[in-house]
């Protein structure tokens, strides 16, 4: 994956803006993804949930990046 890519999800994890990930930023930050991906809200991610939430990108992204531009989308749902 791209640094910038990196350097911009990590500093979305990052809640506190101090640097460095705790056990429970890496948590808090999965688990909302988790939930934006259940979309039926019965607590488990099917292959077809995850299937549909990447499919809503762009379908004309180069392959090798549709999976880097699916996480910032999840990402950035955590800080809103």
């Amino acid at each position: 994956m791209n640094p910038t890519v990196m350097r911009m999800i990590f500093s979305l994890m990052d809640a506190d803006g101090d640097g460095k990930l705790t056990l429970q930023e890496w948590q808090a930050a999965h688990e909302r993804i988790f939930k934006a991906m259940d979309t039926d809200h019965d607590g488990t991610v099917t292959i077809e949930e995850t299937l549909a939430d990447c499919s809503r990108e762009n379908p004309l992204l180069r392959p090798d990046k549709r999976a880097e531009v699916c996480l910032l989308r999840c990402l950035h749902q955590i800080d809103n």
